[in-house]
């Protein structure tokens, strides 16, 4: 049998597609060079595209798709926003406390609304937690058996599979990609309503419930905006446009210095 560097130089336009769709996940090189090792094997030494059909539908078949990739990095993105933005509406409220010398007069709809804040809160953190780890449980599980068990020959191969591939050559979406976008999306829907309702709400002739000092409650809210901020930053140098998401993830934190330096000399 040829070695797989023959077999990736006859086939070429296949293992590069192959391959490239593996590297647009962040396939990890170890794990490439064993699929394609798996790839040739299953394939015989012969002609891939006959026997597995397009690289893109065969990716797909070990549970790789490009388009987690892109959902992934869309959602690392936005998710430190989201967090900001929330902890935004609290901080500006106990910011301008501090710097007018009021407490915070929290009445029982703002109570409600902050505890729900802090509820999405911890849903936002966990549910990209829950993805990875899945996420990582998912790749070990596919690593290839190196205990040198028989690979299927291209006449054990399932024909509904190699039909599938070949009418289907796109990856389909991941539905829990899918499902973990729409609840990030959903969640921080929720988190800026509550975020809005309390500001509104606190401004109602509704009976004081807790006064709390604000400069613990802003010394926190600041700290927290900035080292999201910090850690997109130092995350988004790993991406694709770097500088772009560098500055929105310090958009929070600059907002609310400015409009801490407004309320100082305006007082209002």
């Amino acid at each position: 049998m040829s070695t797989l560097k023959d077999w990736t130089a006859r086939h070429r336009e296949w293992t590069d597609e192959f391959v490239l769709t593996l590297r647009d996940s962040r396939v990890a090189p170890q794990r490439i060079a064993a699929e394609l090792s798996t790839a040739r094997d299953r394939a015989a030494g012969g002609d891939p595209a006959r026997v597995l059909g397009p690289a893109a539908g065969y990716a797909w078949s070990l549970g790789i798709s490009p388009g987690q990739r892109r959902r992934a990095e869309l959602l690392r993105g936005l998710l430190p926003v989201v967090l900001q933005a929330m902890v935004l509406f609290v901080g500006v409220y106990a910011v301008r406390g501090w710097i007018l010398g009021a407490p915070l007069r929290l009445n029982l709809a703002v109570l409600i609304c902050w505890a729900l804040l802090g509820l999405v809160l911890l849903g936002l953190i966990a549910l990209p937690l829950r993805a990875a780890a899945a996420r990582r449980r998912e790749i070990a599980s596919q690593r290839p058996d190196r205990s040198g068990a028989e690979q299927p020959s291209p006449d054990q191969t399932d024909p509904a599979l190699r039909d599938r591939q070949a009418s289907d050559p796109q990856p389909p979406p991941d539905p829990r990609s899918q499902t973990l976008a729409r609840c990030t999306l959903g969640l921080g829907i929720i988190g800026v309503a509550c975020g809005i309702g309390a500001v509104l709400l606190a401004k109602l002739p509704l009976p004081v419930l807790v006064l709390l000092d604000p400069r613990p409650v802003a010394v926190v809210c600041a700290a927290v905006t900035v080292l999201v901020a910090l850690g997109a930053s130092l995350l988004g140098w790993r991406r694709r446009d770097p500088v772009a998401q560098i500055l929105v993830a310090w958009l929070v934190p600059l907002y609310l210095a400015a409009d801490a330096g407004i309320t100082r000399f305006i007082g209002a």
